[in-house]
């Protein structure tokens, strides 16, 4: 128990299932469950796919206070995601960076933004790559960039 509650040891989540929680951070508590279909048609039958959303199992107060920390994460003096910061848009993070026994640490970051009116929710996951904040935050920032047409990105996308 101790370890998972430094971040270390045993834990299994999915890289959908962590952008999933950050979103439902991001609006105040409700986890919307990830599906690939609204419906199914086959053989004359339609069955339909509820919208699975849940609230997370935390005090709206804790929701508060992590959204809040998020945010210093990005926005303040000595914060680790400062790379994913957007002009004009205040961004709410989080940045990892998972020990592996067998490499370089895992880098990864998550956020959304705007942080009073969030749009879209980011995860960022690069096995091997090093720390969060200095591998996995400037790649979210250029896909906020490009999300909010302010980045590199943008040119990209013209071209193809």
């Amino acid at each position: 128990m101790l370890n998972l509650s430094i971040g270390q040891g045993e834990l299994l989540i999915t890289p959908l299932s962590m952008l999933c929680f950050v979103s439902g951070l991001a609006n105040g508590g409700t986890y919307h469950q990830p599906r690939c279909a609204s419906r199914v048609e086959y053989g004359g039958r339609t069955h339909e796919f509820g919208a699975g959303a849940i609230e997370l199992v935390m005090s709206r107060s804790t929701i508060g206070i992590l959204r809040e920390a998020m945010l210093d994460v990005v926005q303040g003096e000595h914060g680790t995601g400062r790379s994913a910061r957007q002009p004009g848009i205040e961004v709410a993070g989080k940045t990892g960076s998972a020990q592996n026994p067998h490499g370089d640490d895992h880098a990864s970051f998550a956020c959304f933004a705007p942080y009073d009116d969030p749009e879209i929710a980011v995860y960022v996951l690069l096995e091997n790559a090093g720390h969060g904040g200095a591998v996995a935050a400037p790649v979210a920032g250029e896909m906020l960039s490009y999300y909010f047409g302010e980045g590199l990105l943008e040119e990209v996308a013209v071209i193809r």
